[in-house]
């Protein structure tokens, strides 16, 4: 049992909707750090920093497409 408190309209269709969204973005967040070690990076060039993330996020939607399907 979750309990949450928002402000969004007692529309539990809008509501669930919301808490998917909301913990798709935190699992992407995850595999970035956990799969490229996103969270250890040193680069200070804020430029670089921004490709970087770019390329790591293009990168784990790749691996997520060659991973569909296998069992």
């Amino acid at each position: 049992m979750r309990y949450y408190i928002s402000s969004l309209s007692p529309d539990i269709e809008l509501f669930s909707r919301s808490i998917r969204q909301h913990w798709k973005v935190e699992l992407m967040h995850w595999h970035l750090d956990v799969t490229f070690r996103e969270d250890s990076n040193k680069t200070i060039e804020e430029t670089a920093n921004k490709n970087m993330n770019i390329i790591r996020k293009w990168a784990l939607g790749i691996l997520k497409l060659l991973d569909t399907g296998k069992k």
